[in-house]
């Protein structure tokens, strides 16, 4: 898994179209780009050409900047003559260790503290048993960067619900209400808080679905869908939250 804003090693072909081959011994004649979010931009390093056996086949190591998008493509061109080369595309995801580093700045020792189980994508990453309150800094939070939710603003009082189902059965799991946490802007963020007597009867290694909407508190009540995504749930050893 890319990891965003995490530096990562690839790997890409270089093809000789009139031989209709991977050109091999051309790392020197290739100019690569990254294009991030739609942003083109020279690449940092300079590729190389491992001795792998794979013929065509050239490394670049990717930085952390070049990495810190949602959306990458690295492509460029060749000096020689008929060689082309072929783009590779990158989704990346937040990543829990990614979670990590930005809250805390650290990765090791006994344990790893995730603060938030909400992936980039909206994927949410639930474990059997554990609670996910603000005071902890484990609440459910999602942004919305584009600042379009409730037309360009959501008053405080607007009702959040979260609702989540078994993906194939379709059968009531729970339904949280949640909070406005900021109004509008950039910053556009609502959370939902669940406990041990939610995640504790989830089974784990199954998908559960959600959809999370806000009821505007005006004329009408009017329904806004915010997201709709999937939740997998860890196995915990323990039967109970106590």
């Amino acid at each position: 898994m890319a990891i965003k804003g995490q530096p990562l090693a690839i790997t890409y072909t270089a093809w000789d179209t009139n031989a209709n081959v991977g050109k091999t011994g051309d790392s020197t004649s290739h100019s690569l780009y990254v294009v991030k979010d739609g942003t083109a931009g020279a690449a940092t390093n300079s590729p190389t050409e491992p001795s792998t056996g794979m013929p065509g086949e050239y490394k670049l190591g990717l930085t952390a900047a070049e990495m810190n998008a949602n959306a990458i493509t690295v492509g460029g061109n060749s000096g020689t003559a008929n060689v082309v080369i072929v783009p590779v595309r990158i989704a990346t995801d937040q990543g829990k260790f990614a979670k990590v580093l930005a809250k805390t700045g650290l990765i090791g020792g006994a344990s790893i503290v995730v603060n938030s189980p909400v992936s980039s994508t909206g994927h949410v990453n639930l474990q059997q048993w554990d609670d996910y309150y603000n005071a902890e800094a484990r609440r459910l939070e999602w942004a919305n960067v584009n600042g379009t939710w409730g037309g360009g603003s959501l008053s405080t009082g607007t009702a959040i619900q979260f609702k989540a189902e078994h993906s194939l059965s379709s059968t009531l799991t729970f339904t949280k209400a949640g909070s406005v946490l900021v109004t509008s802007g950039s910053s556009q963020a609502v959370g939902v808080e669940i406990g041990s007597s939610e995640t504790g009867p989830l089974r784990a290694g199954q998908v559960y679905k959600y959809d999370l909407r806000a009821i505007s508190t005006g004329a009408g009540n009017h329904v806004e869908t915010l997201q709709t995504g999937r939740i997998t749930v860890g196995d915990s050893l323990f039967a109970s939250a106590t």
